[in-house]
């Protein structure tokens, strides 16, 4: 399980925290830099709380706050009244070091396993902007990870302009299984199993997942209806699927209409405010960038989700700084942290589709690159949170944020 750790600290130590957290593997989150103007509504994003233990942090005269007694807690020793501030806040674990850190880890994990989300039923939207920037082949290559952690996942193709999921898998199209499910949809307390009559059975391996095939004519947008959309995506994640959901880039605003190209901007409108996770896929290059900057402030008006966890695709030859000048980008404009690299060969998919000369890829001639696992547990959530927090900065060739802030302190 990928947890999630908040921090409470101020910002030259939280961009520190960030390296931290991809050399340890768990998700940061800035909880702000003082333990005062805490919003404790963000504490049920966390699965525990580093505290820089100084005293802008941890004010004197600050009384020892009741969240500490429901959450796991631990003090970073930053001043001279480190210890002092960790007795008066009654914070037991003080991470000296990487080991401390890494048991103070191991004990929410262990502590926490009872309590997995694997077995509930979750919406997750792909969205990325126009461009081709490869929301079809993440939707299919995390439906297909989180197939190996939970039993029942079913990707529905809701992409309206280029619906692509049945080729991709070499699937029967010529039948909507969404536009089937829509129908359905109008019956009085349809069923989750009622929905599923709709869907093909994708099998091949150790990967197995249902799929609601797109629309055979998405310029019409025929057979789509807002309110029957919604209620297959809610049932099903009732009954307890885990539900991909492809859609394409909004290309209107997502007002509710009828017909044409209204009712295609309409299905993504309530996908993406139905959505408990939303990962957002963006192309490296500068105009991919560009793209999704454009259309992020319509797509973050009709999300409801704060599970967004952000991809950035790009072939595997690019130096590291083209990756965090992207990813610097992206979160100057959408205050979205910690965006995952993906290079193109992590999504060659295993199975029965075809590559860019049209010849059908095999289990053996296609490589699985299994680097998406972390971000289909992210998006499985709760405790599977993007870093959120000021931008990030590179800290390579910097010694870990553990052991340079103790460094530093056993130093004075």
């Amino acid at each position: 399980m990928t947890l999630t750790i908040g921090a409470i600290m101020k910002e030259d130590l939280w961009y520190s925290f960030q390296e931290t957290g991809r050399e340890l593997g768990f998700h940061p989150f800035w909880l702000g830099a003082r333990m005062e103007s805490l919003d404790k509504q963000n504490l049920t994003k966390v699965a525990g709380v580093i505290i820089a233990l100084d005293g802008l942090t941890v004010l004197s005269s600050l009384a020892r706050p009741q969240f500490l007694d429901t959450v796991f807690a631990a003090g970073l020793p930053v001043s001279p009244d480190s210890g002092q501030i960790a007795d008066r806040m009654g914070i037991a674990d003080v991470i000296g070091g990487e080991e401390d850190l890494a048991a103070w880890l191991e004990k929410i994990v262990t502590s926490s396993r009872n309590g997995d989300s694997a077995g509930a039923g979750k919406v997750i939207v792909v969205w990325g902007p126009h461009g081709a920037p490869g929301r079809t082949t993440m939707a299919i290559n995390v439906a297909a990870e989180l197939s190996l952690i939970h039993p029942k996942v079913v990707v529905v193709d809701a992409d309206t302009v280029a619906p692509s999921v049945a080729q991709y898998l070499s699937l029967p199209g010529e039948v909507s299984g969404l536009v089937g499910a829509i129908r359905n949809a109008r019956l009085d307390n349809v069923s989750a199993e009622v929905i599923l009559n709709n869907a093909v059975n994708f099998t091949l391996g150790q990967y197995s997942f249902g799929v609601l095939t797109g629309l055979t004519s998405p310029g019409t947008g025929r057979g789509l209806e807002k309110q029957g959309f919604g209620v297959i995506l809610r049932c099903l994640r009732d009954s307890g699927c885990v539900v991909v959901v492809d859609i394409s880039s909004p290309t209107c605003g997502l007002e509710i209409e009828t017909g044409g190209s209204g009712a295609r901007c309409e299905v993504a409108g309530v996908a993406l405010n139905v959505a408990d996770s939303l990962a957002v896929v963006s192309h490296i290059h500068p105009i991919g960038v560009a793209r999704f900057c454009r259309e992020w402030p319509t797509v973050s008006a009709a999300i409801s989700t704060a599970n967004i966890v952000g991809l950035i695709r790009s072939p595997g030859s690019l130096d590291s700084p083209e990756i965090e000048e992207a990813a610097a980008a992206l979160w100057a404009f959408t205050g979205v942290g910690n965006f995952r690299f993906v290079p193109d060969e992590a999504l060659a998919m295993p199975w029965g589709l075809r590559n860019e000369s049209g010849r059908q890829m095999t289990s053996k001639t296609a490589r699985h690159n299994r680097n998406l696992e972390p971000v289909a547990r992210d998006l499985l959530g709760p405790s599977g949170e993007g870093a959120t927090g000021p931008s990030p900065a590179s800290t390579r060739g910097t010694r870990s944020w553990v052991g340079r802030r103790v460094m530093q302190f056993r130093s004075k």
